[in-house]
């Protein structure tokens, strides 16, 4: 549990866990790990990631723990050309007697990228996840030509992880579509603040048939101007995989024993549910 913890009430109520299930960690400490239904790690025939950001430690970790015959991670943002150029435009800035953390910083990320490149049953895909029809940015694909892409067979059951910096939004509805071909999700929501409408929509959309098991606040995100955290990592499981329980109070409060600062450096924000 961090030493350091700021506590927010907050009145978002669709991201109040509703089961309390066993959970686990899955990913590096502090940012790029997430919290999951333990279960999933045996219900699972391969993960689909969006959102790659120069860290693949929860794909990686997820093979580790899980039955999962592969990874699939989407990321149209982070090609190894772009790589190169950080790291030139860095080498150079040395040369002019700037930062020398900035060249090591590109090098360690060309570097976690060829490991990526090298890492059997990962397969990194450069291509845009949306359903808005939009090229801009290079190759887009939406949710369910990505998913019939690795199998067309409905008994193949997928976990999702989605930190696409705001694109999760378009996702939506064929995370509902598609939900018998879907476990759980982990999806890391964006702007939250300004999108405050289309968020409580998302939700309820998502919660028919996935329930919330588990909030976490990325403190990276801050803090809006009504007091609600900006940025949620909300874990949903199947409804179908959630067994028969007497019906249950929801806690009062987000659990830490799993969580970790996204920001080592701020402290963790626990949510009391009003």
């Amino acid at each position: 549990m961090p030493k350091t913890i700021s506590v927010i009430n907050t009145r978002i109520s669709e991201i109040r866990p509703e089961h309390d299930l066993p959970l686990t960690r899955v990913g590096r400490d502090n940012d790029g790990g997430y919290v999951i239904p333990s279960m999933i790690l045996g219900n699972t025939s391969f993960l689909f990631s969006g959102g790659y950001g120069n860290d693949f430690s929860f794909e990686k970790d997820f093979l580790v723990k899980s039955n999962a015959s592969g990874a699939f991670l989407y990321d149209f943002s982070i090609t190894l050309p772009k790589l190169l150029a950080n790291f030139i435009g860095a080498s150079k800035a040395v040369l002019l007697r700037r930062d020398h953390y900035a060249m090591s910083y590109h090098l360690m990320n060309i570097y976690t990228y060829l490991r990526l490149m090298l890492t059997p049953r990962i397969s990194l895909i450069h291509s845009k996840l949306s359903n808005s029809g939009s090229t801009e940015g290079g190759k887009v694909s939406d949710l369910r030509s990505a998913l019939d892409l690795i199998s067309t067979d409905g008994k193949i059951r997928f976990f999702c992880k989605l930190d696409i910096e705001g694109y999760e939004y378009e996702l939506i509805d064929e995370l509902v579509e598609l939900e018998g071909r879907i476990n759980g999700l982990v999806i890391e929501f964006h702007d939250t603040f300004s999108r405050r409408a289309t968020f409580k929509t998302s939700l309820n959309l998502l919660k028919v048939n996935y329930a919330v098991l588990h909030t976490h606040v990325n403190n990276y995100g801050g803090v809006a101007p009504d007091g609600e955290p900006v940025v949620f990592e909300v874990t949903f499981l199947n409804r179908r995989l959630i067994p028969d329980l007497p019906s249950a109070v929801p806690p009062k409060e987000s659990l830490v024993t799993h969580d970790q600062p996204n920001d080592p450096k701020s402290a963790e924000i626990k949510l009391i549910f009003s």
